[in-house]
């Protein structure tokens, strides 16, 4: 088990996330909120999706074009076709080259410093018992796609993981 792993909900998290980083983010971009109904609570180290949220978030702000607050970052929640909890950031930036794209979750390689590399997030998310995507349409923008495992399938796992490793009399 990770430790430092609680139940979250994103709605709560996302809007923690951006209430620190209002100020620099702002007049970058306007931000639309999208939260879906009965998005499951999700088990993680908190400190660690705050982490990537922040950097896909302050990316994404980063991409749109012109820097004067007239791109929109949106944020959505969801849930997938299995339960699991969805977050989806798009930008309507500039998108990113497909040679770009292909290249982004080296280690390594950033085309801006804006937090932590997507190789790192998607490690985080992996981490986390997630996934997180990339699709780009260049010159429309990019869409982030964060899917993590609701609390209640992790908990269940558990329980039967230390069921099955426990060792018999």
């Amino acid at each position: 088990m990770v430790s430092n792993e609680r139940r979250i909900d994103l709605r709560v998290l996302i809007e923690s996330t951006l209430r620190l980083s209002w100020k620099e983010q702002r007049t970058r971009a306007r931000f639309v909120l999208r939260y879906g109904p009965n998005v499951p609570l999700v088990m993680v180290n908190e400190s660690r999706l705050a982490d990537m949220l922040r950097s896909v978030i302050g990316t994404a702000a980063h991409a749109v074009e012109n820097g004067d607050a007239s791109g929109d970052v949106y944020i959505t929640t969801r849930v997938d076709y299995s339960g699991d909890a969805v977050v989806e950031i798009c930008d309507t930036g500039i998108g990113i080259s497909t040679d770009t794209l292909d290249r982004m979750f080296t280690s390594l390689f950033t085309t801006k410093v804006t937090g932590l590399e997507l190789s790192t997030c998607r490690k985080i998310a992996a981490e986390l018992g997630g996934d997180l995507a990339v699709e780009c349409v260049v010159g429309k923008g990019t869409t982030v796609t964060i899917t993590l495992p609701k609390a209640v399938s992790l908990v269940r796992e558990r329980a039967a993981r230390m069921i099955t490793n426990s060792p018999h009399e």
